[in-house]
């Protein structure tokens, strides 16, 4: 609920609201006061101008009598479209339009045409449309569901909302709590691991008498050194000719088909 009070003006309780309004003709808005909007305001005999900052009045605090005289002077408020009940569940219904828009990025009850939207908050109309509740669990929407109930009455409480699945699906001891400086400690670990594994792929097997006569083909270094000298023993006789073989270097055996041309040379 929310009402207006002259800027500089001490109205000592919530009757001076009624008062108000008998008085004061309420216009645009103009700004932001401390936590509250300020409108322009406009006596209604003298037509002189005054600024109007809007606070909030706790609905669930106030008797019978006070709902009544707020009702009777915030005619224009959105939240009375129909009457002013006081009922302890009344901030509930905001929390599940809050909750509702947070989740879904957008309000439970919108159209293009105001009449319309206020139809739609009236009667409680809204569905968990897709695709940005095709993601969301059943237990969300049923807290949604019975936050956002028109009458009061059948609407959760505070104690009834908190002890809904919603808010006990997780045990704390279950819960991973983010710890900066163990994230960034494993990320360390993680790059000196890789690097690691790194040198060590690149870096050379230690030479030994027994790996260089047992395989010495499979240290790269010496096999480098192997073909170099064996193209320098062999350079002048490669390639010298159409019937020159240059993998003949690399053969134990001959193969038939050298052997043929071999025949028909003779």
């Amino acid at each position: 609920m929310t009402r207006d009070i002259i800027l500089g003006d001490e109205l000592p309780d919530w009757v001076g609201a009624k008062e108000f309004y008998q008085k004061y003709d309420a216009k645009e808005v103009i700004g932001r006061g401390v936590s509250s909007v300020v409108r322009r305001c406009v006596h209604k005999h003298t037509g002189q101008e005054f600024a109007v900052k809007i606070i909030e009045i706790t609905a669930e605090k106030m008797t019978e009598q006070q709902l009544e005289e707020v009702k009777s002077s915030t005619l224009k408020e959105i939240h009375v479209l129909n009457v002013v009940k006081g009922h302890p569940s009344i901030s509930k219904w905001a929390c599940g339009v809050i909750m509702f828009t947070l989740l879904a990025g957008s309000p439970p009850f919108w159209h293009r045409k105001q009449l319309l939207m206020l139809r739609m908050i009236m009667e409680g109309r809204y569905q968990f449309s897709s695709p940005e509740w095709d993601d969301r669990s059943d237990t969300v929407k049923d807290l949604i569901s019975r936050l956002l109930v028109v009458e009061p009455t059948l609407r959760l409480t505070a104690e009834q909302a908190l002890a809904h699945p919603f808010f006990r699906q997780y045990q704390k001891e279950d819960v991973r709590l983010f710890s900066p400086r163990k994230t960034f400690k494993a990320l360390i670990l993680t790059v000196l691991a890789c690097i690691r594994m790194q040198c060590r792929y690149y870096r050379a097997r230690p030479l030994t008498k027994e790996l260089l006569a047992r395989d010495p083909y499979s240290i790269r270094g010496v096999r480098k050194l192997i073909d170099g000298c064996a193209f320098r023993i062999y350079g002048h006789w490669v390639k010298k000719g159409e019937q020159q073989n240059r993998a003949a270097l690399f053969q134990n055996t001959a193969k038939i088909i050298l052997l043929g041309l071999e025949d028909l040379e003779n």
